[in-house]
């Protein structure tokens, strides 16, 4: 168990930091950074300094997915509005054409995109 005076937050901030980019490493340094230094922050006047870096990078891991998911999400929208999808609605936009099949008279229903 560390004692409290052996906490240093720079040394748990660079392990998070790493661990986090290792497991993120699409994500800008940055990023990483600042999330990490909020996480060990929150934690640092906790009385009990044991198990801080678990705790840190956990929520510092879960922003950095969060900001990541974010950025997919935004890129996605973009990408399926070029496509003519709108996400919002969860369906793409299209027409629904009704074919009526002359030998089995019957409605048949197409998509065109």
């Amino acid at each position: 168990m560390r004692e409290n005076e052996d906490f240093d937050p720079e040394q748990t901030v660079a392990d998070i930091e790493n661990r986090v980019q290792d497991r993120f490493p699409d994500a800008e340094p940055a990023l990483v950074h600042e999330e990490a230094v909020a996480a060990v922050d929150q934690y640092a006047d906790a009385p009990v300094k044991d198990f801080v870096d678990i705790i840190a990078e956990r929520e510092a891991r879960a922003r950095v997915d969060e900001a990541l998911s974010e950025d997919l999400s935004q890129d996605m929208r973009r990408s399926a509005s070029l496509r003519g999808y709108d996400l919002r609605n969860h369906s793409p936009k299209f027409r629904v054409f009704k074919h009526v099949s002359r030998s089995a008279q019957r409605t048949t229903s197409s998509c065109w995109a």
